[in-house]
């Protein structure tokens, strides 16, 4: 066997969780983050300046992907899960949770615009 070279370990996304290998499987994971930032915005009535700015799920993807996360693994470190054995929040079940979410909300949005189309 031979031994991989950093960049060969680089362009295969080897030192992103596998979870996170695929381009559309990040933006689901942005996209939710993105709603539990929205949700803590809209609990508070006076939200702190940072909360208020924070970046969108596009441009937090970008950086956190493409820039922390890279410059983190050729620095050799690897983001893994947690081996503890506390009641962890099952990424795939929350991931599937908010698309379903989301799916609604268009077919609702759709649903009301050809109601209020034919009235």
């Amino acid at each position: 066997m031979t031994k991989k070279t950093l960049s060969e370990f680089m362009e295969n996304g080897n030192y992103l969780p596998e979870f996170l290998r695929d381009f559309h499987d990040q933006k689901d994971l942005f996209k939710r983050i993105n709603e539990i930032v929205e949700n803590a915005k809209a609990r508070e009535e006076k939200v702190d300046q940072i909360i208020r700015n924070y970046p969108d799920w596009i441009s937090a993807h970008i950086y956190v992907i493409d820039f922390f996360l890279w410059y983190m693994a050729k620095c050799g470190y690897t983001l893994q899960k947690n081996r503890s054995k506390l009641d962890f929040i099952d990424y795939q079940a929350d991931i599937n949770a908010h698309r379903k979410r989301t799916l609604e909300q268009i077919g609702k949005e759709m649903t009301d615009r050809l109601l209020k189309k034919n009235t």
